[in-house]
């Protein structure tokens, strides 16, 4: 081992836009005062010119195209993607899935190793509630599609993964969630804990505003936790890897003596 020498380099995150087309309840691209930018193509170019340059003395691990916008909204993603498609450099990406494709966007993301879909829950009306302007139908049609032009380019296809939230609204519906995963052939989930909300968001009603788990009484918790604990049991007997930001499910539990 050559202690002077370079790492070798486990992970690239290219936030090519903090942008997003969602105002979900929760989040700061809500905020007035929340200002998203692009990366200019030329500059992103570029950084595909160094990231592939790298691939030549690294293992060739995906390369995440999102940071905290959504990367599907900005202009140039497509041609951006592909000049590391082309190279052969494996492409992640997470993504609300929200608004409606392209052909050429559609395989794209067919293309990539890995998307991640942002997503709270399977109820549709909820959905849309918290996190505005999103049609589950629309995410299920587009995953759909992409698997589709993944038949017809004749390449593996993404490993899907869905990224859920869970605070008062969503923990109480996650079994039906749970099946949803089940049923849409997704093998993995990752549940994070909302922790802080603004309750000043603009144009939020109150019945929309939620409430993080940890804010909960005992006896509002005590039913969500199970709800979650269930859902988890149901996707792990499923094979559906489940991962649990911070252990936060674990925590709880234990507050409320399960």
């Amino acid at each position: 081992m050559d202690l002077l020498g370079p790492a070798v380099i486990r992970e690239i995150r290219f936030d090519l836009s903090t942008r997003c087309n969602l105002r979900c309840v929760y989040c700061a691209v809500s905020l007035p005062e929340y200002v998203g930018n692009d990366m200019p193509t030329d500059m992103a170019l570029r950084t595909v010119n160094t990231i592939a340059s790298l691939m030549r003395y690294n293992p060739p691990h995906p390369v995440n195209v999102n940071g905290h916008g959504e990367t599907t909204f900005m202009r140039d993603w497509v041609t951006i993607c592909h000049q590391m498609l082309s190279r052969n450099v494996p492409v992640r990406i997470t993504t609300n899935l929200a608004k409606k494709y392209s052909d050429i966007e559609i395989d794209t993301l067919a293309r990539m190793h890995t998307i991640g879909v942002s997503i709270d829950t399977s109820d549709r009306d909820l959905l849309r509630r918290m996190r505005r302007k999103v049609d589950i139908n629309r995410i299920v049609g587009t995953i759909a599609g992409i698997r589709t032009a993944a038949r017809r380019l004749g390449c593996p296809g993404p490993d899907f993964h869905l990224g859920c939230g869970l605070y008062d609204q969503t923990a109480v519906g996650v079994e039906d969630f749970a099946r949803f995963t089940i049923g849409l052939d997704v093998r993995s989930v990752y549940f994070w804990n909302l922790t802080v909300h603004n309750a000043n968001f603009p144009g939020v009603p109150a019945a929309d505003k939620p409430t993080p788990l940890a804010s909960l009484s005992d006896g509002e918790l005590r039913p969500r936790v199970e709800a979650i604990r269930h859902a988890i049991r149901l996707l792990e007997t499923a094979h559906v890897k489940v991962q649990v930001a911070g252990d936060f499910v674990n925590l709880l539990a234990r507050r409320v003596g399960l």
